[in-house]
């Protein structure tokens, strides 16, 4: 049993970042169907570690207050948004070669 899925009824929140290389979303989408009482939130440009992003920390919060309920409000997640990837020290889209 030692490789086998975990199965639960137990409330889960699942957090995943987008392009999370680590932990990436599929992992939660593999895990969600043995999760009876989940809930996957995917942030849209998140890596890893998305819990401090934004509204989470509420949502996490709400969570925590409340797991058996099934209506989290996760409209707030839309609004986060991911600052670019910095290419070089000239900025997230480079400098020129003027």
């Amino acid at each position: 049993r030692l490789f086998e899925p975990v199965t639960s009824d137990v409330p889960a929140l699942l957090l995943s970042g987008q392009f999370d290389p680590i932990t990436p979303p599929r992992y939660a989408v593999e895990i969600e169907p043995n999760l009876s009482r989940s809930h996957h939130v995917i942030i849209q440009g998140g890596a890893h570690g998305v819990s401090g992003l934004g509204c989470i920390p509420e949502v996490i919060e709400s969570f925590i207050d409340d797991p058996a309920s099934q209506d989290l409000d996760l409209a707030c997640t839309d609004d986060i948004h991911i600052a670019p990837f910095f290419l070089s020290p000239s900025g997230a889209f480079g400098g020129t070669d003027d």
